[in-house]
């Protein structure tokens, strides 16, 4: 959206000047007149772009944003700003998701769970135990996850400028959980994708997909008995309070994206668009903190006598052998193009560790 942005005080005082110049000067056409007044706002000339995330204001998410909207501002000079508005403001994800994709909102932030209404093997992304290390995703997520989801992008017209760190997946739980058995029969908040459900009943659990909102009070009341969730945005969100048991399975690694709407991006010059890469080159640094503060926040909460239970590596192999396949299985059921993405996903890992 261009806006040309004209001081009215400034404005008439300009038209002012050019007509006394010009009585005392020498005649000047009224056309001359209209253009160094457009010259001079066109000078003014400022494009702001609305941002909408469901990330609140004060998570990590919220201050990487704006200290990213910050920073393109003051490279531009205040040519090219970018409006950030939080905490859900303008819906949930997949609001946000559909208005970005029509065009209705410039830019989005969200995580890849929403990503399936595009193409539903953009699940695969999300598939328990996926990455080998801390490491291995964290490469794949910068370096490569353009290029392997780049058309899907592309067919919801969307221009992604970078892939971004959401965080591991946790348990959190009102009653003790060590391993998969410790869920048998237990209703289980996951997210609206088919991965987590094939996950949830591989844990023998009932998966209840359900928003940030209704796993809150589903919590209360006991609607659900524990949720999977990120652990820095779930601690963030106080859920260890009405679930406190903490169980680090880190087993799902789930990954966002800021978007451009194809109909903005399309509108933007060269230049704009070359200030828009300070997204991209941010991204590690946001990966950086939230793992960071994963580990800070679940330390915090042991030390202050919160349960927070570590696996032991047996436990570990029994969290890994629940989910052994499920990608694959996925893939198959969904088609070959998701069997193709499934392994450049492989070919990237490899690349990773090479």
């Amino acid at each position: 959206m261009k806006t040309i942005i004209f001081g009215f005080s400034r404005l008439i005082t300009c038209v002012l000047s050019i007509l006394a110049w010009a009585r005392a000067v020498r005649p000047v056409a009224p056309a001359s007149i209209l253009t160094a007044i457009l010259l001079n706002g066109a000078a003014q000339a400022q494009t702001e772009l609305r941002l909408g995330t469901a990330a609140p204001s004060s998570s990590p998410w919220g201050v990487w944003v704006q200290d990213v909207a910050d920073e393109i501002e003051k490279a531009s000079d205040g040519a090219l700003r970018i409006r950030v508005i939080g905490d859900a403001a303008l819906g949930g994800e997949k609001t946000l998701l559909r208005q970005g994709m029509k065009g209705r909102l410039d830019m989005i932030m969200i995580s890849n769970v929403y990503l399936s209404l595009i193409e539903q093997e953009i699940d695969l992304v999300s598939s328990p135990f996926l990455f080998d290390t801390t490491a291995q995703g964290s490469c794949v997520t910068v370096n490569h996850l353009g290029s392997i989801l780049g058309d899907s992008m592309e067919n919801a017209q969307l221009v992604p400028l970078g892939w971004l760190e959401v965080g591991n997946v946790i348990v959190f739980s009102r009653d003790p959980i060590a391993t998969p058995s410790d869920l048998e029969g237990k209703k289980v908040r996951i997210s609206e994708t088919s991965v987590d459900m094939m996950f949830s009943r591989r844990l023998g659990a009932v998966g209840v997909p359900l928003g940030i909102s209704d796993t809150i009070l589903s919590l209360q009341t006991g609607g659900v008995d524990a949720a999977l969730l990120p652990a820095a945005f779930g601690v963030g969100i106080g859920i260890h309070r009405i679930a406190p048991h903490l169980t680090v399975s880190n087993h799902t690694r789930l990954i966002g994206t800021i978007a451009v709407s194809k109909s903005t991006y399309d509108r933007l010059s060269p230049q704009e668009r070359k200030w828009l890469e300070i997204v991209t080159s941010s991204g590690p640094r946001l990966s950086k903190t939230i793992l960071d503060t994963e580990e800070k926040m679940l330390s915090q909460l042991s030390d202050a006598g919160v349960s927070v239970r570590g696996l032991s590596e047996g436990e570990r192999s029994a969290w890994r052998t629940a989910a052994e396949g499920i990608q694959d299985e996925l893939a198959v059921s969904l088609g070959e193009s998701a069997v193709q993405m499934l392994a450049r996903i492989e070919a990237a890992k490899a690349a990773c560790d090479g």
